[in-house]
């Protein structure tokens, strides 16, 4: 796990591998909070996808949620 701001992200950017540039180039660049939910493919080919879910979720206490895990896809 990275954590980070994007209030650093511009002087950070180096560190970064090249899809999480611009992934992140991607939410700075809308306006996600307007969108609608759904999912939204950015790139895709030969088996590499890149895509952003806007989703509404119900928050619920600690002990009714399982952790989150991902094999293949990374968050940002």
């Amino acid at each position: 796990m990275i954590i980070s701001d994007v209030e650093h992200f511009e002087q950070e950017r180096h560190l970064w591998p090249s899809a999480v540039s611009r992934g992140i180039d991607y939410i700075l660049n809308r306006r996600l909070g307007e969108a609608e939910v759904g999912r939204y493919d950015l790139e895709g080919d030969q088996g590499h996808l890149m895509f952003a879910n806007v989703q509404e979720l119900m928050t619920r206490p600690i002990e009714e949620q399982m952790p989150e895990s991902h094999r293949i896809y990374t968050d940002i």
